[in-house]
């Protein structure tokens, strides 16, 4: 888990374990997910540049989805990378291209 999420990192860790996880503060061998609300250019751009894939980076909802379908759900629809990059574009009505960075929303 990385930053402040909603839930709450400690309500995180109760449904995690609960559930036959675990959660690391920081990065190791046995870390499978990056869970976070959203993630600073920063951190994207250093998980980006590693020479392996980075690590699917989630929003807690899928964990949270996740325990109430009672199975692990397809990552595509809560992943965070997509939504934090700068580098994509969207047109805008006028055909104008917009930088979504200019336009993210918390």
């Amino acid at each position: 888990v990385d930053g402040r999420t909603k839930p709450p990192v400690e309500e995180l860790r109760v449904l995690i374990t609960q559930h036959g996880g675990f959660l690391e503060t920081y990065e190791t061998a046995e870390v499978t997910h990056v869970i976070c609300s959203n993630l600073p250019d920063s951190k994207r751009k250093k998980l980006m540049a590693k020479k392996r894939l980075p690590k699917p980076v989630l929003k807690p909802k899928w964990i949270t989805d996740s325990i109430q379908s009672g199975k692990l759900l397809p990552i595509h629809a809560y992943g965070v990378l997509a939504t934090a990059s700068p580098l994509l574009k969207m047109t805008t009505p006028s055909g104008r291209e917009a930088s979504e960075a200019g336009n993210r929303q918390g």
